[in-house]
């Protein structure tokens, strides 16, 4: 991950610090960090890939996965971001990337988001758009890593 202060200021700043203590994680290493908002979804998808050998950290929000990269206490290998019910701006979409360093983003997606964000254009080159299953994401998963 790459070490961006002025970033990392700023997700410090937005972010109270009681949020970090709910989450609870110290420097874990995870082949796939999972950032999905609805639990099903995160269950789903943290499951089949555990079944798979995957390690997965899995996170509700942006916000929070973006607090544990700024502090370097997860490194994963690859971060899947689920942008359905995420409080997403182009700010916080280009925070991520930059901090994700070599691990690819995979972004799952709703048309709704896809209309909104030029995720190729960010450097997102990793998409699944809805409706998919949970055996897509770990098929990607699988061909990312």
């Amino acid at each position: 991950m790459r070490d961006n202060p002025s970033t990392c200021a700023v997700w410090s700043a937005t972010s109270p610090s009681t949020q970090t203590a709910r989450i609870g994680y110290s420097g874990r290493m995870s082949d796939v960090l999972l950032v999905a908002k609805e639990w099903k979804a995160r269950a789903f998808v943290m499951a089949q890939l555990s079944e798979e050998g995957y390690k997965v950290m899995a996170l509700r929000t942006i916000e929070e996965a973006m607090i544990l990269l700024c502090r370097g206490l997860v490194r994963p290998r690859l971060i899947v971001l689920d942008t359905i019910g995420q409080s997403l701006e182009e700010r916080a979409l280009a925070d991520l990337r930059s901090l994700a360093g070599d691990a690819p983003i995979l972004i799952c997606t709703g048309p709704y988001d896809l209309a909104r964000f030029d995720f190729r254009e960010m450097g997102f080159t990793e998409l699944l758009v809805r409706p998919f299953s949970v055996q897509d994401v770990v098929d990607a998963v699988r061909k990312l890593l």
